[in-house]
């Protein structure tokens, strides 16, 4: 197996990579990754597993000669059955560079919601996953744009929903300690989110404008995560008045105490290819607040277990929260009502299931035997 991706950091789609990983049997499946770049704690998770991480530099365009080449070095190295490529640099290492070197089984996995993708990269992508044997959605939303948009047909669209792990329950001690280090008050309400920081595609700005439109000062913002735009949030909070409320703890390998100390959770992006962070606060038992844009519709169910609000809308965001503020028995039934979605939809062990039956048939069908 060969894994095509950008960067090996903390988002989705490595972490996807981990679950299958872990989940896939070791004595048939052995990884290795081709990559950008890799930081923070996550290769470290991979590199305890024996898997191999190769590292060949940023992609200055999609279709780089260079980077391209280097994947198809790799290629002949090690020969994979299968290569899975996700992300445009890793679709077209999976896509151009398998083909060339002739791997059995290519797989390309579309993992964002090109909501204002322009019509030069959608044919770009088009012309990419003709050379794939499986192209793979992560939500309901995806699979529509690569089918009627891309020209994907049906018989090479697989559709598999993301999954996670259940989480780490923190204790109250844990709770409490954090919350005094943050100078979180017992009486305040946080309002969380958690994902890269630009602000262009997240959004986090909508939160504090619907926070100064609340004009509540028993209101914290916690945001964990990191990127470009932190600088330019932090000044926005003090332009709105509410740098004392705005709590920023920058990246977190280990997210589960941060979810502990939330009463709501947001994620307003402007696009999403899935979402999973609104999966693990589902988990958490939190109630959500999310934009409809991409998987989010499809994770999120509107009056059940969150809220869904029109993007960029900070006023629609303002009334979402004030609603759940005043009224905690709808927000408990919200929380525990997205659990039970989360861990009957979403779970890490029917992802792995999915890609492994997906990996399995694909190897029959160019009568690979394993």
């Amino acid at each position: 197996m060969l894994h095509c991706i950008e960067t090996i950091g903390s988002g989705g789609v490595e972490r996807r990579r981990l679950s299958i990983i872990k989940g896939l049997d070791s004595s048939i499946f052995d990884h290795k990754i081709i990559c950008t770049k890799a930081i923070n704690n996550l290769p470290k998770e991979f590199r305890e597993l024996g898997v191999e991480i190769i590292e060949i530099g940023q992609f200055k365009y999609p279709l780089q000669p260079g980077k391209l080449k280097a994947a198809l070095g790799i290629i002949k190295k090690y020969q994979p059955d299968i290569i899975h490529g996700a992300i445009f640099e890793g679709i077209s290492m999976a896509t151009i560079a398998g083909t060339i070197g002739k791997v059995p089984v290519r797989i390309a996995e579309e993992t964002s919601f090109p909501k204002n993708r322009s019509k030069k990269a959608t044919y770009l992508l088009k012309t990419l996953l003709k050379f794939a044997d499986y192209v793979v959605a992560v939500s309901p939303n995806v699979y529509n744009y690569l089918n009627t948009q891309a020209g994907v047909p049906d018989g090479k669209l697989k559709l598999i929903n993301n999954g996670i792990s259940d989480v780490r329950r923190s204790s109250d001690y844990e709770i409490a300690n954090l919350k005094s280090h943050l100078g979180i008050s017992s009486t305040d309400i946080v309002i969380g989110s958690v994902g890269r920081v630009y602000d262009s595609i997240k959004r986090f700005s909508d939160i504090l404008k619907a926070v100064k439109i609340l004009d509540r000062k028993d209101i914290k913002v916690l945001i964990v995560g990191e990127g470009p735009d932190t600088s330019s949030l932090i000044n926005l909070a003090k332009e709105l008045g509410l740098e004392e409320q705005l709590i920023m703890v920058g990246f977190q390998p280990e997210t589960a105490l941060f979810y502990s100390l939330m009463d709501i959770f947001t994620i307003v992006s402007g696009a999403e290819g899935f979402g999973l962070v609104a999966v693990e606060a589902m988990l958490h038992s939190l109630p959500v607040i999310a934009t409809r844009v991409g998987g989010l519709e499809f994770v999120v169910e509107d009056n059940s277990s969150g809220i869904l609000i029109d993007p960029c809308s900070p006023q629609q965001l303002s009334a979402a929260l004030s609603s759940l503020i005043s009224n905690p028995s709808l927000a408990n039934k919200f929380g525990l009502s997205g659990r039970e979605r989360a861990l009957k939809e979403f779970s890490a062990e029917r992802y792995v299931e999915e890609v492994e039956r997906l990996y399995i048939e694909s190897l029959k069908s160019k009568k690979i035997a394993r």
